[in-house]
């Protein structure tokens, strides 16, 4: 009779609903017709889409093909959670391929599903296609001279993992940021330079005058930062400093005394003032 229905008794003794059907329409002798209608009102045939009752009897009628199946699925989630940098137990990723598998995800569906287990590494960094978002997010926001705190970035690149966002969102939002915190090359950052790029100037005037490794200055140096946010005395307002009187600055600096430069200055002007008062060397 399971036969003449269509269905194969190991399937449909798996199913509640679907066992009692199948008593009551053998005991009354349905034909296929309105087996077929009565099956489409129970709740196993409501609650699922044909491509799971398709997979749910397969699974049940002939598991060899599904177990191959299952394995093909698994072996794409392992390598896609590699590449995201997803850390997943085995169990975890069984799950995730039988979801996969039972349900017929796509491939956002997938991600989406895998995003979630994006998790930093003992090294307190994310792996796989998240730790390029990390890096790159990071290198940014370092160009522009904004901090973001750990979790702020963390939760930044789990959003792009699961594909909520994507990182030139975060990008602008930190170029915005940049726009309002260094306002006097607001139009010069909006028009895609970093503000690493414009305080290039005075961190070359910095290591030249102080006497100090350019590598080692950045746009979070409070020197530099100070330069990049020049008040102009007469008016009150943002302006661009000149390299002039950011040396000037820079000379004012305790740093400087220590400096050849300072010395070799200062034994000049120390001579003049003896050449002044008659004594020639």
């Amino acid at each position: 009779m399971a036969a003449n229905y269509g269905w194969a008794l190991s399937f449909l003794k798996s199913h509640k609903d679907l066992w009692k059907l199948f008593q009551t329409a053998t005991k009354n002798n349905y034909t296929t017709a309105r087996f077929v209608a009565e099956l489409r009102n129970t709740g196993w045939f409501k609650h699922n889409s044909d491509a799971v009752r398709q997979m749910q009897v397969l699974q049940k009628t002939d598991p060899a093909t599904y177990n191959k199946q299952l394995s093909q699925k698994l072996a794409t989630i392992q390598d896609e959670a590699g590449s995201l940098g997803s850390v997943m137990s085995a169990t975890q990723m069984h799950m995730i391929a039988q979801n996969a598998l039972m349900f017929g995800w796509d491939d956002a569906t997938l991600k989406n599903a895998l995003g979630n287990y994006v998790k930093q590494m003992s090294g307190g960094h994310f792996g796989g296609e998240a730790g390029k978002s990390e890096a790159e997010l990071r290198a940014y926001a370092q160009a522009q001279g904004i901090n973001i705190s750990d979790s702020t970035i963390s939760n930044w690149v789990r959003n792009i993992a699961v594909g909520n966002a994507e990182t030139q969102n975060y990008k602008a939002y930190v170029q915005t940021q940049a726009q309002n915190t260094y306002t006097t090359f607001a139009d010069q950052i909006k028009a895609g330079q970093t503000v690493s790029d414009l305080a290039q100037p005075y961190i070359q005037q910095m290591a030249s005058t102080l006497e100090l490794p350019s590598s080692q200055l950045t746009v979070f140096d409070p020197t530099v930062r100070k330069a990049l946010n020049y008040v102009d005395p007469a008016t009150g307002k943002p302006a661009q400093q000149a390299l002039w009187q950011f040396e000037q600055t820079l000379k004012q600096d305790p740093r400087w005394l220590s400096t050849d430069n300072a010395k070799s200055s200062l034994l000049g002007a120390g001579n003049k003032v003896l050449q002044d008062f008659g004594f020639h060397f």
